[in-house]
């Protein structure tokens, strides 16, 4: 997308946002759009970047979903911002597997101005790569371009998958009571851990 508002401040790294880019390929970005669809570390992009999901995406299948997104919910009281990559396709044009993922960035500046938390939520994860980057799978985590954070299981073949019952997205959670949600929270700009 173009840069698109946010609807409330987040200070992301030290850095304070109300715009971000919404990437078909399973992230967001603040500094410019972001359209590489071959994973790799998330530091080594070197730009701020929020992935629940960073794969080789691909909605044009008119079996697959769009990209959506928007600011008018709230969450716990708060108000929020979505991103769902809901039974969206993989690249090429292939739509016989899905996956379904969402961010959600909720606005905590109740606490202090630009805290903010953050959802990734998981309900298929049916495929890991496209036909253009085969052998590189999915990372899931977020990165102020140095440092970064990464779920386990990121960059690793089939550890994301439905298929697997070990380390799937959609059978665990982190900081959450709720499969598949993987809860992060903000403050002064930095993840708690």
């Amino acid at each position: 997308t173009d840069m698109v508002p946010i609807g409330f401040l987040i200070n992301f790294y030290g850095n304070s946002n109300t715009m971000l880019y919404v990437n078909n390929n399973g992230n967001v970005t603040f500094t410019s759009a972001q359209s590489q669809y071959a994973p790799q570390t998330l530091s080594s992009l070197g730009i701020e970047i929020i992935a629940p999901f960073w794969a080789d995406v691909d909605t044009r299948n008119p079996a697959s979903d769009v990209v959506k997104y928007g600011s008018n919910d709230m969450v716990y009281g708060h108000a929020a911002f979505g991103v769902d990559w809901v039974n969206v396709g993989y690249y090429y044009e292939q739509a016989d597997r899905l996956l379904s993922c969402q961010l959600v960035i909720i606005d905590r500046s109740d606490i202090v101005p630009g805290d903010f938390d953050m959802e990734f939520n998981y309900n298929k994860v049916q495929w890991e790569w496209g036909n253009a980057s085969k052998n590189s799978p999915p990372r899931a985590g977020f990165s102020d371009g140095t440092q970064s954070y990464e779920l386990s299981g990121s960059g690793v073949e089939g550890a994301f998958m439905d298929t697997n019952v070990l380390t799937g997205l959609i059978y665990y959670n982190l900081n959450s009571s709720v499969p598949g949600r993987y809860f992060f929270s903000f403050r002064n700009g930095e993840p708690l851990p």
